[in-house]
């Protein structure tokens, strides 16, 4: 199930070369993002260097008619203007600077001699909606010529003492600023484009250099796959180190599960051996004794549960059931003697009948019967079984009159696979599954050595 698991984990990884990689769709979503921001911000830019050419236009046409209210008179015979009127354009013709005074009905007063050629309709000149008294006017128009018009109704007062209305409107021809603008465009457009993309080649770089760890994770992973490597390295960014981290862990637990499930069946091979043994004695006998093959047909079927059991759980166990230890020990010594027979060793049993152990029966008889195979292949004659009770410990011995364990092999015997000693037949494995089963409910193991002569295996069990 990881292998699938792990598989499809590589091959979504993998998709990054793909068309519908992450990388691509980054820089997809780019080529659209940017064309339209670079857009967005080129009108801003055109619109403002637009509306600064109309607001120093109009701000021009606004001095024209100062520079022009100020050299204008009144007398018997109409306006007349200075001959020194602010600008010169206006004596120029078609200068491009125009400028006109009219009553507000339309009736023409006076026209710069730059205006002469220039066609003063009743569109240009606003006849039909002059600006009202007091308050200027600015806008544009193309006609034949793009022209900037600015406009503005005064009061003046004649000799006579009587208010006339004048509207001035300054002309000015906008042919060279529409040029400018038109450059301003190509040039702002032409960089724009330019920057467009040498940003998405620099953002492709970027993907591609941003998305390299997890295209080095999906290297990683097939190396994982093909057995090159047995767990994902530690050096991706911080981003990715949860995800590997995780999958280290995921890693680790099920090669612990698959090592678990593989000791189980050393375990459970181990653990049938001895009601085989006693089956095999009793299938022997010219009559069986059918309440002996009844109880270990139903030993090995209980040790079959119990070691698939063990297969799947892992964590430590809950001490709450509490065991006479006694009957327990009593039963493991009569299997024994059945299945050493010819040995005929003898059992000294020191438990007290009120001796309690808190814990499963099943691990009991598991770990008490492997220590109890040992002593029984490797003692002469005698075996001792003592059990006592103290405030934090249950502590048991088992010893036997064998050879004895040399000090420097008695750790290297709590290893799977390791033997203390070639006087039997065996596998290594009873002292391996005796520490498990130890280790999970925080108990200890001591070898020793004992006042027969041989081993001592001494266990410290919680009490509590």
């Amino acid at each position: 199930m990881f292998n699938r698991w792990l598989l499809r984990i590589q091959r979504n990884l993998q998709q990054i070369s793909a068309p519908n990689s992450i990388a691509r769709r980054l820089l997809m979503a780019s080529l659209v993002i940017l064309p339209l921001y670079l857009a967005a911000t080129g009108w801003f830019f055109a619109r403002s260097f637009e509306a600064s050419q109309l607001s120093s236009a109009h701000d021009r046409l606004r001095v024209q008619f100062y520079a022009l209210l100020g050299a204008v008179e009144f007398d018997a015979e109409g306006i007349k203007v200075g001959t020194h009127i602010g600008d010169p354009r206006l004596r120029q013709l078609n200068s491009g600077l125009y400028a006109v005074v009219q009553h507000p009905q339309g009736e023409l007063l006076w026209q710069s001699p730059s205006s002469v050629g220039l066609d003063l309709n009743q569109q240009l000149l606003a006849t039909d909606n002059p600006p009202h008294t007091g308050v200027e006017r600015f806008d544009t128009f193309v006609d034949t010529i793009p022209l900037a018009r600015f406009q503005y109704q005064t009061v003046w007062e004649t000799d006579d003492g009587e208010d006339m209305p004048l509207v001035f409107t300054i002309l000015e021809d906008q042919t060279a600023q529409r040029s400018e603008l038109r450059a301003f465009l190509r040039e702002l457009w032409f960089g724009l484009g330019s920057a467009a993309l040498l940003l998405t080649l620099a953002q492709a770089i970027i993907l591609r250099w941003g998305l390299q760890p997890l295209r080095q994770l999906a290297h990683d992973l097939t190396d994982l796959e093909q057995g090159h490597r047995a767990a994902l390295p530690e050096h991706y960014p911080e981003e990715l180190q949860i995800l590997a981290a995780n999958l280290n862990q995921l890693l680790q637990r099920e090669q612990q599960q698959r090592e678990r499930y593989r000791n189980t069946l050393g375990d459970l091979a181990h653990s049938l051996k001895t009601p085989l043994a006693v089956l095999r004695q009793a299938a022997s006998n010219t009559t069986p004794d059918r309440t002996l093959l009844d109880e270990q047909i139903q030993r090995m079927d209980q040790l079959i549960s119990y070691q698939l059991q063990r297969a799947v759980l892992s964590s430590p166990h809950n001490l709450q059931q509490r065991l006479l230890l006694k009957p327990l020990v009593d039963k493991l010594v009569s299997t024994f003697a059945k299945v050493y027979f010819e040995k005929n060793p003898g059992f000294t049993v020191a438990i007290a009948e009120d001796c309690e152990c808190r814990g499963d029966e099943a691990d009991l008889l598991e770990l008490l019967g492997n220590l109890l195979d040992n002593a029984c292949k490797a003692c002469k004659r005698s075996i001792s079984i003592v059990a006592n009770n103290s405030e934090r410990w249950l502590l048991i011995a088992i010893e036997d009159d064998g050879p004895g364990i040399a000090e420097d092999r008695r750790a290297a015997i709590l290893q799977r696979g390791q033997r203390a000693d070639s006087y039997a037949p065996g596998q290594g494995i009873g002292l391996a599954v005796a520490v498990d089963i130890l280790d999970s409910y925080g108990a200890e193991l001591d070898i020793g050595q004992s006042a027969l002569g041989g081993a001592r295996f001494s266990i410290r069990w919680p009490a509590r």
